[in-house]
């Protein structure tokens, strides 16, 4: 009977051993997963407030006194936007070489100290990056704190360098807000590796470099489980971390080893009780214990069997709480596999949406620049053709003119959606008369909504209202939200135009009775490639960026843009409110007439491009249309000797060019004395702000991008002839 006890409780104790430690190793797991979990959400929260202080720092930076130079108004407004901050300690401006201009902290009349953090500004003014310092100790302040620095670039250069000063009290009141397991310790380290804020005894250990069994962990980036460390107390713990890749700050937490360990320990324990009764008992009742095992153990078996299959173990029916506790841990070992492959298969679904969303895009991409191509391809072919009348060749050109204007726009748009997400747009702010812009979007969509015999209803306020903005990209902003309307509204629909003059702001709405936008839609109706209807057979086009540009533009300009739809079919609503400048000043609008030269017959012009085809166009077009004597050559080397020889009145240079490009050719033509009078024109398809300062800075006297307004070319052309001779008049 010993024998048949042992031979009965040896396979139950080894199983439940095994079971047991699984068990522990997973709480283990667990403790550890929720804790990173944990620091990963409060590294989140302390990048989100970082970025939140880069963010009101770049506001305070686009002030106009500081811009004006008004040092001591702007003094005066950093110190109202501290009040406003009581999670800031100071506001300073200094100079690229570290000299302070503005310290918000110290009075007018305090001398300021001769130079503040040389090294992170000097950082800050060569990289042109925010950036976020350690932890200090700050005489004037008296106590620890930590920066976050901005540059302010005016004309591409660092001109200040605006800094933020921030009290641990931020951290401290962070880790306050977080529900800590317990008995652990939380701590905030700066870069460093020194104590910021600490759930703990915190005004005791500020400043202090953690332990140095803490330091080889953290040195470490990431562990793939939880070490035990030392805390400054003395505490042994198991750490967990997680630093910020940008910021370097990071959030550490430690559970003590006896909270870990002690359900293991208390399992274990259960475990040598259970035997140790087992065996005292086994020789009274071993007949009956050996009938409670057998029939639960063979319902333990089947349960193991059905884990190993993935289905749900049943938890076997029996008095014994150690084969009770094996079924139990059977099924915990289940739901946790399930739970992990719910996981897994959320993680596969949302990268098959995203490669879903991506193929959508490209193969939307490639229907929207096939659509200008097909016709442009196909008026190629019919030029080809003998006997066109000049009536036809008109209407071909025509048909090239506008396709090509089509697919001008969709790579515009492109272009402005990947400069308005990483705010590279620079405006050029004056003060704008709403209605002004207003009309002028109109005026742009006007043919397309009564095409589709669309009624307009403009809601305008009488007297004018003023704006702060860029009058093109404010006209931008309008012309897209009408071109919305427009798009998504059946025929003889409804748009309504309204402007609403508030105390500090006005508010511009744009209305229709259109397609409208779907609730689960909505949210996402600014993200980039956002469309309701993806369909091979959808009406509307576009690439779904428009929205996207709309709200980066007005964010830019310090508005808001918001959406509003009572569902699909129910029409929509977008509402622009922007800051009202309030001003007596008459609005002067520069109207451009169109080019009406018609004569530059005395005109000589050289083009330059590697592009035979680009290069034929504009030497054709220029002769034909206004007269020049347009010459053409194709290879830098030969355009060299050439120019020399006939000293033009104006040359034409494409910018990449192989051999040699377009801003060597004209810094060795302008080494020729014959040639000091010759007007140099970069005409390229290179148009962003720095390719045309690398042009100036070549020798061109202006700029064009690719594809070319020819009439604007030759408005150019006759501005330098008449700048160079002012007794030059067109024919």
């Amino acid at each position: 009977m010993f024998l048949i006890t042992l031979s009965a409780l040896l396979p139950v104790v080894l199983l439940s051993y095994f079971l047991l430690f699984e068990e522990a190793q997973n709480h283990k797991r667990n403790t550890v997963e929720s804790a990173r979990d944990l620091m990963r959400a409060t590294v989140t929260a302390i990048d989100a407030e970082l970025d939140h202080s880069v963010a009101a720092l770049d506001a305070l930076a686009a002030s106009p006194r500081l811009r004006d130079g008004n040092l001591h108004s702007f003094r005066q407004e950093a110190r109202n936007f501290l009040e406003r901050r009581p999670d800031w300690s100071n506001i300073v401006l200094a100079t690229p070489d570290a000299q302070q201009l503005v310290n918000a902290r110290l009075p007018d009349d305090t001398s300021l100290p001769h130079r503040v953090d040389p090294a992170g500004v000097a950082h800050v003014a060569k990289t042109k990056q925010s950036r976020y310092g350690p932890l200090v100790y700050s005489p004037v302040l008296r106590q620890f704190g930590f920066s976050v620095m901005s540059p302010i670039i005016q004309d591409d250069e660092v001109r200040y360098v605006l800094t933020a000063v921030f009290l641990p009290r931020i951290w401290q009141n962070q880790i306050n807000r977080t529900k800590l397991p317990a008995g652990a310790i939380m701590t905030i380290l700066d870069s460093q590796y020194k104590v910021a804020a600490r759930s703990r005894n915190e005004g005791e250990w500020i400043g202090k470099t953690a332990t140095e069994s803490s330091l080889q962990l953290l040195r470490q980036e990431r562990l793939s489980d939880a070490a035990i460390a030392t805390t400054l107390d003395g505490q042994r713990v198991y750490l967990v971390f997680e630093k910020s890749d940008r910021s370097g700050w990071i959030a550490a937490l430690g559970i003590p080893v006896g909270i870990v360990d002690a359900p293991a320990n208390r399992l274990y324990g259960m475990l040598a009780i259970g035997i140790l009764l087992s065996a005292v008992l086994g020789f009274l009742v071993a007949f009956i214990i050996g009938r409670s095992i057998t029939r639960p153990a063979k319902a333990l078996e089947k349960a193991a069997i059905a884990l190993g299959y993935g289905e749900q173990p049943e938890l076997p029916k029996t008095g014994i709480a150690e084969i009770r506790k094996i079924g139990e841990a059977l099924l915990n070992a289940y739901q946790d596999r399930e739970a992990a492959l719910a996981k897994e298969r959320q993680a596969r679904e949302s990268a098959e949406n995203a490669s879903k969303a991506k193929d959508e895009f490209l193969a939307m991409l490639s229907h929207e620049l096939r659509n200008p191509l097909a016709p442009i391809h196909s008026v190629a072919q019919l030029l080809k053709m003998p006997g066109l009348s000049q009536e036809r060749i008109a209407s071909l050109g025509a048909t090239v003119e506008r396709q090509t204007k089509h697919l001008v726009r969709l790579v515009n748009d492109l272009l402005d959606a990947s400069r308005v997400t990483r705010r590279l747009v620079t405006l050029q702010k004056e003060i704008v008369n709403v209605r002004s812009a207003l009309h002028d979007a109109v005026e742009q969509i006007k043919d397309r909504a009564n095409k589709n015999r669309h009624e307009l209803r403009l809601s305008l306020v009488g007297e004018p209202v003023f704006v702060l903005a860029d009058r093109a990209r404010l006209i931008q902003i309008f012309v897209n939200l009408l071109d919305n309307a427009v798009k998504y509204t059946p025929q003889n629909g409804i748009i309504a135009v309204e402007v609403t003059p508030l105390d500090e702001t006005v508010r511009i709405a744009v209305r229709d009775n259109g397609a409208g936008i779907s609730p689960e839609l909505l949210p996402r109706i600014f993200d980039l490639f956002q469309q309701s209807d993806r369909s091979l057979d959808r009406q509307t086009g576009g690439l779904g960026i428009g929205l996207s540009i709309v709200k980066g533009l007005v964010e830019l300009h310090g508005g808001t843009l918001t959406a509003h739809s009572d569902g699909a079919g129910k029409g929509s609503e977008f509402v622009v409110e922007m800051t009202r400048v309030r001003t007596d000043m008459p609005q002067v609008m520069e109207l451009r007439q169109p080019f009406s030269g018609d004569d530059l017959r005395n005109v000589t012009v050289v083009i330059v491009d590697d592009n035979v085809d680009a290069a034929e166009a504009v030497s054709c077009y220029l002769a034909a249309r206004f007269g020049c004597n347009a010459l053409q050559f194709h290879d830098p080397e030969i355009a060299l000797a050439k120019i020399i020889d006939t000293v033009p009145d104006v040359c034409i240079l494409d910018i990449g060019m192989p051999g040699m490009d377009g801003y060597t050719l004209v810094k060795l033509l302008k080494t020729h004395h014959a040639l000091k009078d010759t007007v140099f024109i970069a005409l390229t398809g290179y148009g962003s702000p720095l390719d045309k300062q690398n042009s100036a800075a070549a020798g061109f006297d202006h700029h064009v991008t690719k594809p070319v307004d020819i009439d604007e070319l030759a408005r150019f052309i006759v501005e330098a002839m008449q700048k160079r001779s002012p007794a030059f008049q067109i024919e």
